[in-house]
């Protein structure tokens, strides 16, 4: 039996995560239903060109993921794609459409046809191209069902003409697909049969590494056929620790070089001492999504705050938030001071963690006007006067820095205690950290109610 037009479309899975949510996409998918119903026009005889538009755009920061909305777009509708070049797009249109025969989805990726030509040699016959766009449109026989698409970050990208009524005047703001949604697409890329619990529990959480560490299907499809070589090779399940190994370390095959004990104890230390602050200074709310010491560009360790933390957060901007980060910053170095001692600290591995603390400390106290000691309440307004541009001279330059000094290193006396008062789970962690290499968030919650850190009730 031959398939009918509907039901050809309609057997297909979806290309984009999230797809079959009923709000994401309305707007779409009601244009979609009308290049459906337009191709059935005897079912629809009042639907007319003009009230389905035969040029949109997609408009997202990501072209690749405009261009796989636009993939969908032609899938659910049952229309052909035709992808042309930029270059080849004048030359398309010149050749009157004779070759479309069937309902067809044009992409036009954004070039010299769809910007101001300025100095371009054919500058006066890319403007006639603009103007003469809709009125081209407009003697498309109403029978042939021919859309035309592109995609960019910014409508802005098409020149004003492009943009009037009867050229591409159908506009789609589409955001980033969901975290969520991206770590469900990632995980049904994975046979059932080979994920363990801990990468099933928080599709958003595996978004979360995916958006931080593999920002592209390339990576993602890399990581995916990784995954399923170790499952295989090792036969067992793999887990969340897996995907953020891979995640940060690549998916290239090799032989490590293994490094000296000692040096890895020591990276573990740090990592751990800002994975035991994160826990404690935020009173379990902020149990790390992650802690690893996996090396990775510019870093040979890693600690993820809670993205479920981050997300519940009523700002980033107050100023409890901003006193933990810096504390979580100044963990690392106060870990090693604590148990390695004064002399064999590491001088270089909290580098770029105090720097940023000394950017929070000193936008605190110049730009904000938080005191240095702003839980005494009798000196937490003494920072209010704020200077900027022209009246800040050397002297209050001089203020602010001796005054974030101030504030880091109480703030580091406090990590120091909190450490100290805490340091058979600290380095519980990092003896952990030596041998596995990666921990996740279930691996440090079950660790902090085993040493008496966090009440078992309460998380």
């Amino acid at each position: 039996m031959k398939a009918t037009f509907q039901e050809v479309q309609a057997v297909k899975a979806p290309l984009l995560a999230g797809w079959s949510k009923p709000d994401r996409y309305a707007p779409i998918k009601a244009w979609v239903q009308d290049l459906v119903n337009i191709a059935r026009a005897a079912a629809t005889p009042k639907l007319s060109w003009d009230l389905v538009g035969r040029a949109a755009m997609v408009i997202n920061d990501s072209k690749a993921y405009g261009e796989k909305v636009i993939r969908q777009i032609a899938q659910d509708s049952g229309y052909q794609l035709k992808e042309l070049e930029a270059d080849k797009i004048f030359e398309f249109f010149a050749g009157g459409f004779t070759e479309i025969q069937t309902p067809t989805i044009v992409v036009m990726p954004l070039g010299v046809w769809s910007a101001e030509p300025k100095d371009h040699a054919n500058a006066e016959e890319i403007k006639a191209f603009h103007k003469k766009f809709a009125e081209i449109l407009s003697e498309i026989p109403a029978d042939k069902h021919l859309v035309f698409a592109t995609y960019g970050d910014d409508p802005r990208g098409l020149v004003e003409d492009l943009r009037s009524a009867g050229a591409f005047d159908r506009r789609f703001f589409v955001d980033d697909v969901s975290l969520h949604d991206r770590g469900q697409a990632f995980i049904e890329m994975l046979p059932g049969d080979i994920c363990g619990d801990s990468l099933l529990a928080d599709p958003e959480v595996v978004g979360q590494v995916l958006e931080c560490e593999a920002d592209d299907d390339r990576r993602a499809g890399l990581i995916a056929i990784a995954l399923k070589r170790l499952a295989h090779r090792e036969s067992r399940k793999v887990e969340f620790s897996d995907l953020v190994n891979f995640a940060l370390h690549g998916t290239g095959e090799y032989v490590p070089n293994e490094s000296p004990k000692g040096f890895k104890q020591s990276i573990a230390l740090h990592e751990a001492g800002h994975a035991v602050i994160s826990i404690i200074d935020s009173a379990g709310k902020n149990i790390p999504d992650y802690a690893g010491i996996v090396p990775s560009v510019g870093t040979l360790g890693q600690v993820s705050a809670s993205y479920e933390f981050l997300a519940a957060l009523p700002s980033i901007g107050n100023y409890k938030y901003k006193r933990h980060l810096v504390r979580v910053l100044l963990a690392g170095r106060a870990a090693e001071q604590l148990t390695v001692g004064i002399e064999d600290m590491s001088i270089t591995s909290a580098r770029g963690d105090l720097r940023h603390a000394t950017d929070i400390a000193k936008d605190l106290i110049g730009r904000y006007g938080i005191s240095p000691t702003l839980e005494d309440e009798s000196t937490a307004g003494s920072n209010l006067l704020l200077k900027s541009g022209a009246d800040i001279s050397d002297a209050e330059k001089h203020r602010v820095e001796n005054a974030a000094r101030l504030f880091l290193s109480r703030q580091y006396d406090i990590v120091i205690e909190q450490l100290r008062a805490n340091r058979v789970f600290l380095e519980a962690i990092a003896e952990r950290l030596v041998v596995q290499q990666v921990l996740d968030k279930h691996h440090l919650k079950s660790m902090a109610v085993e040493y008496g850190v966090l009440n078992a009730e309460a998380v």
